[in-house]
């Protein structure tokens, strides 16, 4: 009779601890699982930021907006982004399928990615690519794949960019083909 006690005894031990550990392992799985679902969401999104002298810094239009807190990540669907800056000239839209900010500081750019001139009377009016990354505290975008792109007077192709939206400086790095053309 001990016997059978003691071996119910240990099957309802056994029994309690696999429950307990698989209880738990569905408690953690579904923590984790709330990092992957975003904090909030906003469809049809139309953002303005200002400087503090109440001058227009950005605009953000998007199709759909998600910020995930926990993982310091946001993903922007069909995001378009203007620029303003100092004067006129430095002024830029840009808008791709997607993007995502990283740590509030990097956005990256993918899909389509257009970087257009609002002022198309510059030298650069135009440049297209598939994906590119931009530092938002000093507009400064770089990329390594293929470029496209046109202004004023020139046409050109390349692999490469870094260029700096403030000082508008422009830096081609790699197989450059331009086209000047003549009116």
């Amino acid at each position: 009779m001990s016997r059978l006690i003691f071996s119910i005894f240990v099957i309802c031990f056994i029994s309690y601890k696999l429950w307990q550990n698989w209880d738990s392992e569905k408690i953690s799985k579904t923590e984790s699982q709330s990092a992957y679902a975003p904090d909030y969401q906003i469809e049809g999104l139309s953002q303005t930021i200002f400087t503090t002298d109440g001058q227009i810094k950005t605009k953000l239009t998007a199709e759909n907006f998600e910020h995930y807190e926990e993982l310091e990540f946001t993903f922007i669907k069909q995001p378009s982004y203007t620029l303003f800056g100092s004067n006129k000239d430095s002024n830029w839209m840009i808008s791709a399928k997607e993007s995502s900010v990283h740590d509030n500081l990097y956005l990256e750019l993918v899909g389509d990615v257009k970087v257009e001139s609002v002022t198309k009377n510059n030298w650069l009016n135009q440049i297209e690519m598939d994906q590119i990354n931009m530092n938002l505290n000093t507009r400064v975008l770089s990329t390594d794949t293929q470029i496209t792109g046109s202004g004023k007077a020139i046409e050109f192709t390349g692999k490469g960019l870094k260029a700096n939206l403030n000082t508008q400086e422009f830096e081609f790095t790699d197989n450059v083909q331009t086209k000047y053309l003549v009116n």
